[in-house]
């Protein structure tokens, strides 16, 4: 068996799932605060979101990938 590196976490467990539960309910309550002020705010949820969504992932899958994450090192 490989030895695994240890690698500092920004968030623990706790907080880890603190964040998912926040996010969870925040988020389909910005959409509908958004709906509900009009179609900037529709524009703000149909565009804005998604792509920062996207932006955010992005960024966690390739700026913070690891040596051992797969093909690409």
């Amino acid at each position: 068996m490989l030895p695994q590196a240890r690698t500092l976490s920004l968030v623990r467990l706790p907080g880890a799932i603190g964040i998912a539960v926040l996010l969870f309910m925040g988020v389909p309550a910005l959409i509908l605060g958004l709906a509900a002020a009009g179609p900037i705010g529709w524009i703000v949820a149909a565009i804005v979101l998604p792509v920062a969504t996207l932006g955010v992932l992005l960024w966690l899958g390739w700026f913070r990938r690891r040596p051992d994450d797969g093909p690409w090192h």
